[in-house]
């Protein structure tokens, strides 16, 4: 799973095409309904907010969790 954790506005405004858009500022009520094994790649603009997310994620018990191009940017 690819995910995109700009805003909504930056997603709109152009994103890989695979790739699902959960914002970082929503990710803490998001119901996540997929295995926790499961491959997820994260990005944003510079990889800030990827790599808060993937700490957010792996938090969470999520244990395949990396970041695009091994930065988060995109």
């Amino acid at each position: 799973m690819l995910i995109d954790v700009r805003t909504e506005e930056e997603y709109e405004k152009g994103h890989h095409e695979e790739s699902v858009n959960i914002p970082l500022d929503k990710m803490t009520n998001y119901q996540f309904d997929f295995p926790l094994d499961e491959k997820i790649v994260l990005y944003c603009f510079s990889g800030g907010r990827a790599g808060v997310a993937k700490h957010f994620l792996k938090g969470k018990g999520f244990t395949n969790v990396s970041l695009l191009n091994d930065t988060g940017a995109y």
